[in-house]
């Protein structure tokens, strides 16, 4: 697993400061912190995330990113990712649910059907979630689709694999037709769980389907036992800000994402 953690402990042994570097796929990683309860000096968190961007280059990453709760002394981790060489990106709304409280699908005119059932390769995948991608918010020009893909398929710590692969049908001009599509995953260990993905092809948006397909992830994260949601989206993204607060999920933080790039150079 590509994953280090580097911390700076408390007298009494415990790991209060904590900045860790891990693999989200391909060659994109992510350097966390928490948010620990007593005062710890800058340095010392400059060194844990000096240490953290070293591990994730030996790593060969190419694309390192870091979310900057705005909640949470955001001026000091902002100054640090900005000696490093770090860039802001854009700014992401956070939610949280109960997953028991989520609501249902029932009476949704969209039919689904996993990748399994569907009997579809990578290949199809692929291609279909290329389509519904196309003037989506939230798209990384960088970002390649068949890596996405490959985390939905393959994860060391969620659960992964096609049938965690939702298509939805929607009936048109007599035609059944791939419209819709949902990706949800729950941590195997605490029941965490996200809606990997979730998207409407082109000509189906803005048409009150968002909210079936929305409601189909949280059906899908019920079946794989998951327990708490947390999702999020751009800052900019109203339609789907607007169904997170329909559906009864709770603001939980904003977020700035940051973002060092070695793609195209080393520097």
């Amino acid at each position: 697993m590509h994953a280090r953690k580097f911390i700076f402990p408390h007298t009494s042994g415990e790991a209060w400061g904590v900045v860790s570097t891990e693999r989200l796929w391909a060659d994109v990683f992510a350097i966390k912190y928490n948010k620990p309860e007593i005062l710890i000096p800058e340095s010392v968190w400059m060194g844990l995330f000096q240490q953290a961007f070293n591990a994730a280059k030996d790593f060969g990453a190419k694309s390192i990113v870091c979310r900057v709760r705005t909640d949470y002394d955001a001026a000091k981790f902002r100054e640090i990712l900005q000696s490093i060489g770090f860039a802001k990106m854009s700014v992401r709304v956070e939610y949280k649910s109960e997953v028991a409280h989520l609501s249902q699908d029932e009476g949704s005119p969209i039919r689904w059907h996993s990748m399994r059932d569907l009997g579809w390769s990578v290949v199809n995948l692929v291609s279909f979630t290329e389509k519904v991608l196309e003037d989506a918010h939230d798209t990384d020009p960088d970002e390649k689709i068949e890596d996405t893909v490959q985390d939905w398929l393959q994860h060391d710590e969620l659960t992964c694999g096609r049938d965690c692969v939702h298509v939805g049908f929607i009936d048109d001009s007599g035609t059944s037709r791939p419209a819709a599509l949902v990706v949800a995953q729950v941590a195997k260990a605490t029941g965490w769980s996200r809606l990997s993905y979730m998207g409407l092809v082109k000509q189906y948006r803005k048409k009150g389907f968002g909210q079936w397909v929305h409601r189909h992830g949280f059906s899908m994260m019920r079946d794989q036992g998951g327990i708490q949601y947390h999702g999020g989206t751009n800052l900019k993204n109203e339609p789907m800000r607007k169904l997170f607060i329909q559906h009864g999920c709770e603001f939980a933080w904003e977020m700035e994402e940051w973002e060092f790039s070695l793609r195209g150079g080393t520097r």
